[in-house]
């Protein structure tokens, strides 16, 4: 059984206070069952040496803010980590040109036998 009160608490304390516990079903195959869910905003994510080098060109041009798509490379260590130690997924369920919405998920396999 996840310990999300446990998780919700490493998160805060790694800096990530706006995930909450949520549950159910929900258009994204990979996120069902119960998962945290929080904004994770483009300074917190990993620094600009480790993006795609297109998305460094497209971001240095003048006028224009950080580029608004996110792939697994897009989540903070931190979370990835927190998530590898706990066996959870990491499911990116939204994007803005100011944040990615990370929910940190149980497997599917896991989520199918509930």
């Amino acid at each position: 059984m996840v310990k999300w009160e446990q998780i919700k608490q490493e998160l805060r304390e790694a800096g990530y206070a706006s995930f909450e516990f949520d549950s159910g079903k929900t258009v994204i195959p990979e996120l069902q069952g119960e998962w945290v869910v929080g904004k994770v905003t483009h300074e917190e994510q990993s620094n600009e040496e480790n993006q795609p080098l297109w998305q460094r060109i497209v971001g240095s041009f003048p006028g224009s803010g950080p580029v608004a798509c996110a792939g697994p490379d897009d989540v903070p260590n931190d979370i990835q980590t927190l998530a590898d130690r706990y066996n959870l997924n990491v499911v990116i369920v939204g994007v803005s040109s100011g944040y990615i919405r990370v929910a940190l998920c149980e497997p599917t396999e896991q989520n199918s036998s509930s």
